[in-house]
C-alpha cells in the first residue's frame, strides 16, 4: 500500500487525468443508470399486476391495412367481466377536462379519469379516506388526491362536499386519494365515477360497436392463462357485433397486452398518461457502456505507456525477490484503489449534476442508494461490483504486462517498449475516437431531424393563432355568433373561428362510407373535424378542387363534405376531382363532398398524414382559434381576457398559442436530444482527456529528439506536425471504420419518423472534422509546450 500511495503521489499529474477520467465516466453511469432505472420501475408498484392487462383492438376493411387501436367499445367492458371466462373485473377509462367550481374557487382541470368501480381493485392507488369498494360506484361520485382538494377547500375535511361541473352538475367527494407514484401509466389527480359519465352521454358512446374511444383495463382470475382467455374474444365479438362489422364490411380482433408492458413496450398510445421508449433505454445504456470503455482504455492507455518508466522500479524489485504474481497484484491494488477513488468522486459528481439532470432529463430523479434491489435505487453492492470490475478491467494488461519485464534487461538498460504495447494503445485511442465520432454523428442527426420536423411547412399557417379552450361548454357554444362577433371588433384580431379540433390535438375516429353516384360503396376509416365556415380560411388551408363549405350555400351547413388528399387516396379515388360529389356518411349522418383540401400535418411529423373528413358542427366545438396582429402581445392578452371575463364570465381565461401547443409534441424528442448530445459531449472530454495524458508522455519520451530536432533549424509547426501526426492518423482511421456502420444504425433509426432528413456525407464529414479538431487541441498544448522548450535543457545531460 505505501509503495502505491508514493507511486500516486510521485505522478499526479497522471493519477489526476485517470481519476478524472474514470469519475466522469462512473458519474455519467451512475446518471444514466438512474434514468434507466426509473424508466424500468414503471407500474411495478401494483399488486396485481402480473393479472393486469390492457385490451386492444385490431380492425381494418378489405380495403385498407389492418389498424391496431388501444381505444375500445364503451360497452366492452361489462361484456368482458360477464361473459369471459377468466376475467375476475374490467374496468373502463376515458380523459376528462373540466371545469369545476366550489364557491369562488374555479378551476380548469385537465387530470381527471372516468373509471367504473372495480377501479380501487385492480390499482393499486390506496384511499387516505373513503370506501375503495364503493367510491366510484355511484353517479356523481368524485375522488381527488389531497393536493387537488387542497385548492378548493385548504385544509378542509372534503369528504362529502360537492364541486360545481362546467356550471352544469355536481360531483361530491367520495374519497381522498394519496398521490398517485410518479412512475404510473396513468396520469390523474381526479377520478370521477363512469356512471357520472353515462348519466348524460349519447348511446352510441356506451352502446355502439363500432365506437372506439374509451381504455379498458381487465384483471384476471388467479392462474388465468391469457392466452387461454383471448380464444374467447373472436366468439364474443361474432355474437355482439358480428351484423354490424359485416354490415360495414369490416374485421375486427381482440388481444391482451399485459400492464407491465405499456409503458416501454407498446407501440399503442396511452391517453391516459405518459409513454417511455424501449429504444431510448437501449440508446442510453449504450451510451453508459461506450463511456465507461472510453474511461478503461484511458486509464489502460496510460499505464501501458509509462511501461518504460516503471522498467527499473520492476526490475529492482524482481531482483530482491519479487514474483510476477506479486507485481501483478500491486498494480491491480493500483487500479483498484484509483477506481475506488474515481467512484467516491464520481457519486459526488453525480450528485452536483443531479439538477441539471433533472432539466435534461424531464424526470424528478434523485440518487438514491440501497442494499438490497429497491424499485428506483441503485443497489449499492452492484455499483461497489462494477467499480471492482472497471478496476479490474482497467489495471489488468498493464499488470500483465509490467511484471514480465526481463530484470536483467531492464537494469542494463537495454530494455525497450515492445512493439505490442505501442500497437495496443494505437488500436485503444482508434476504439475511443471511433465512439467518440459514432456519438458526435449521432447527434447531429438527431438535431437535424429535430429542426426538421418542426421547420417543416406544416400545410396551413400556424403563426400568431391563439387558441381559447372552453371545454365545450354548452353556455358557451350558444354565444359562438356574439362571441366571434365581438372578438372581430377588436383591431388586432383578423379572424376566428370555432372547432372540435385544432392542428396538433386528437380527432375522433370515423369508420366512414362513401357512395359514388353510381351506388358503389368504398370503406375506410377516417378522422372527422367539426368546424365552422370561418375554420378553413383562418388556416389558410389550400383548396385543390371544388369549393369551400360557405353559409351562402344552404346545404352545407347540414351535408357539406371537406375532405383531404388522404382521404381521396385512401377511398381509391384517382383524383381530387373524381371524388367530388361521393356521398359520405358518418355516424349516422350523410353529406356530400364540396371540395378537397391538400394534405396538412395534423399530428407530428413522427405519423404519417391521416385521412381526414371536415365537416360543419360548430355545435360540438371546444376551442375558439384567432388569428392575431399585433405589435404589443401582452396589452392584445389583456384586452382579450378583459372581453372573455365580460362575456364569458363563468369559464376562466385558459390561452395557448397554436405553435407552442403543436410543437410539444416533440418534447420527448428535444429531451432525448438534449440527453444525448450531453452525455456523448462527455464521452468526448474523457477520451481528449486520455489523448491529453498520451501527447503528455509521449512529448517526454520523445524531448531529447525534439531537442536535436530545433538545434537543427526545426520550426514549432515541424515540431506541433511531428507530435501530432501519429495521432491524428488514428482519428482519421477511426473516422473511416466507424463511418459505415453509423451511416446504418443512423438510416435505421431514421426509418421510425414518417417525414425524415436525408443522410448526406456533409453530417459524417463533419463530425470527423470536429473529431479532428479537438484531437488536434488536446495535443497541442503539450505540443506548443515542447516546441518553445529550450533545446539546451534537453541536451544538457546527454
Amino acid at each position: 500500500m505505501k509503495i502505491t500511495l508514493r507511486n500516486i503521489r510521485k505522478h499526479r499529474g497522471f493519477t489526476f487525468i485517470n481519476v478524472a477520467g474514470l469519475a466522469i465516466g462512473l458519474a455519467c453511469c451512475l446518471l444514466i443508470a438512474m434514468y434507466v432505472l426509473d424508466e424500468l420501475s414503471f407500474d411495478r408498484f401494483h399488486r396485481h399486476l402480473d393479472r393486469l392487462y390492457r385490451v386492444t383492438v385490431t380492425y381494418g376493411t378489405p380495403a385498407e391495412p389492418l389498424k391496431h387501436n388501444s381505444n375500445t367499445q364503451g360497452i366492452l367492458g361489462p361484456v368482458l367481466a360477464e361473459e369471459v371466462p377468466g376475467i375476475a373485473a374490467a374496468v373502463r377509462m376515458i380523459d376528462q377536462q373540466l371545469l369545476l367550481r366550489y364557491g369562488d374557487r374555479q378551476y380548469q382541470e385537465s387530470r381527471v379519469i372516468a373509471a367504473d368501480g372495480e377501479f380501487f381493485r385492480l390499482f393499486s392507488y390506496p384511499l387516505l379516506q373513503g370506501d375503495p369498494q364503493t367510491a366510484l360506484r355511484a353517479p356523481g361520485s368524485i375522488v381527488l388526491t389531497a393536493a387537488a382538494a387542497q385548492k378548493y377547500w385548504g385544509n378542509e375535511n372534503p369528504i362529502g362536499k360537492t364541486l360545481i361541473v362546467n356550471n352544469q352538475y355536481e360531483l361530491t367527494v367520495t374519497g381522498l386519494l394519496a398521490e398517485p407514484p410518479r412512475n404510473s401509466s396513468f396520469n390523474f389527480e381526479m377520478l370521477i365515477s363512469m356512471s357520472t359519465l353515462e348519466r348524460g352521454a349519447p348511446d352510441w358512446m356506451f352502446k355502439n360497436w363500432a365506437a372506439f374511444n374509451f381504455q379498458t383495463y381487465v384483471l384476471l382470475q388467479e392462474n388465468a392463462n391469457p392466452g387461454q382467455v383471448e380464444t374467447n374474444f373472436p366468439g364474443l365479438l361474432d355474437k355482439h357485433a358480428g351484423q354490424l362489422f359485416h354490415d360495414l364490411n369490416m374485421t375486427a380482433d381482440m388481444h391482451l397486452v399485459p400492464l407491465g408492458d405499456l409503458y416501454l413496450y407498446s407501440s399503442l398510445p396511452n391517453p391516459l398518461g405518459p409513454r417511455g421508449s424501449r429504444s431510448n433505454v437501449l440508446v442510453f445504456s449504450l451510451i453508459a457502456l461506450f463511456i465507461l470503455l472510453v474511461a478503461v482504455i484511458n486509464f489502460m492507455n496510460l499505464a501501458t505507456a509509462r511501461s518504460v518508466e516503471r522498467a527499473r522500479e520492476v526490475g529492482v524489485r524482481k531482483t530482491v525477490g519479487a514474483s510476477r504474481g506479486q507485481l501483478a497484484g500491486q498494480f491491480l491494488a493500483e487500479a483498484l484503489l484509483l477506481t475506488l477513488l474515481a467512484l467516491v468522486v464520481a457519486v459526488a459528481l453525480a450528485e452536483l449534476a443531479m439538477p441539471l439532470f433533472r432539466i435534461l432529463s424531464g424526470k424528478a430523479l434523485e440518487l438514491q442508494f440501497s442494499f438490497n434491489s429497491q424499485p428506483g435505487k441503485l443497489s449499492l453492492p452492484l455499483v461497489l461490483a462494477l467499480a471492482t470490475v472497471v478496476g479490474l478491467l482497467a489495471g489488468a494488461y498493464p499488470a500483465l504486462v509490467l511484471s514480465e519485464f526481463h530484470p536483467v534487461e531492464v537494469l542494463k538498460g537495454a530494455f525497450r517498449s515492445g512493439r505490442r504495447g505501442a500497437s495496443l494503445r494505437r488500436w485503444l485511442v482508434v476504439l475511443q475516437f471511433g465512439i467518440s465520432i459514432a456519438l458526435v454523428t449521432a447527434t447531429l442527426v438527431v438535431y437535424q431531424q429535430l429542426r426538421y420536423m418542426q421547420q417543416q411547412e406544416l400545410g396551413y399557417n400556424s403563426e400568431q393563432v391563439l387558441l381559447l379552450d372552453f371545454g365545450g361548454d354548452a353556455q358557451v357554444i350558444r354565444q359562438l355568433s356574439t362571441l366571434k362577433t365581438e372578438f372581430k371588433r377588436l383591431p388586432f384580431v383578423e379572424a376566428v373561428s370555432a372547432s372540435q379540433s385544432v392542428p396538433g390535438k386528437g380527432m375522433p375516429d370515423a369508420g366512414g362510407v362513401f357512395r359514388d353516384a353510381d351506388g358503389e360503396e368504398r370503406n375506410t376509416s377516417i378522422k372527422l373535424y367539426l368546424i365552422d365556415f370561418d375554420f378553413v380560411d383562418l388556416y389558410d388551408f389550400q383548396l385543390l378542387a371544388g369549393r369551400k363549405l360557405s353559409a351562402d350555400v344552404a346545404g352545407d351547413s347540414l351535408a357539406g363534405l371537406l375532405v383531404n388528399e388522404a382521404a381521396v387516396a385512401a377511398y381509391g379515388y384517382d383524383s381530387p376531382e373524381a371524388i367530388l360529389g361521393a356521398q359520405g356518411n358518418f355516424w349516422g349522418r350523410t353529406g356530400e363532398v364540396v371540395g378537397v383540401v391538400k394534405n396538412f400535418h395534423q399530428y407530428s411529423l413522427q405519423h404519417p398524414i391521416v385521412p381526414i373528413a371536415l365537416r360543419y358542427q360548430p355545435e360540438y366545438a371546444t376551442r375558439l382559434s384567432l388569428r392575431l396582429h399585433s405589435d404589443n402581445y401582452r396589452q392584445a392578452l389583456a384586452d382579450l381576457e378583459t372581453l372573455w371575463k365580460t362575456l364569458v364570465p363563468q369559464r376562466p381565461f385558459n390561452y395557448t398559442f397554436l405553435d407552442e401547443n403543436f410543437n410539444r409534441q416533440y418534447q420527448a424528442e428535444m429531451l432525448f436530444g438534449r440527453l444525448f448530445s450531453s452525455f456523448s459531449v462527455l464521452a468526448i472530454v474523457i477520451a481528449c482527456l486520455g489523448l491529453f495524458g498520451l501527447a503528455a508522455f509521449s512529448t517526454e519520451q520523445r524531448t531529447k529528439e525534439i531537442g536535436i530536432r530545433k538545434v537543427l533549424g526545426a520550426s514549432m509547426g515541424e515540431v506541433l506536425l511531428l507530435l501530432s501526426r501519429d495521432f491524428l492518423k488514428l482519428v482519421v482511421i477511426a473516422f473511416l471504420l466507424v463511418t459505415p456502420l453509423s451511416y446504418l444504425v443512423l438510416r435505421s433509426w431514421l426509418q421510425g419518423f414518417a417525414y425524415r432528413v436525408e443522410l448526406g456525407a456533409d453530417v459524417f464529414l463533419l463530425a470527423g472534422l470536429l473529431a479532428l479538431l479537438t484531437a488536434l487541441g488536446s495535443i497541442a498544448y503539450q505540443a506548443i509546450r515542447a516546441a518553445l522548450r529550450n533545446p539546451v535543457e534537453a541536451l544538457r545531460y546527454e
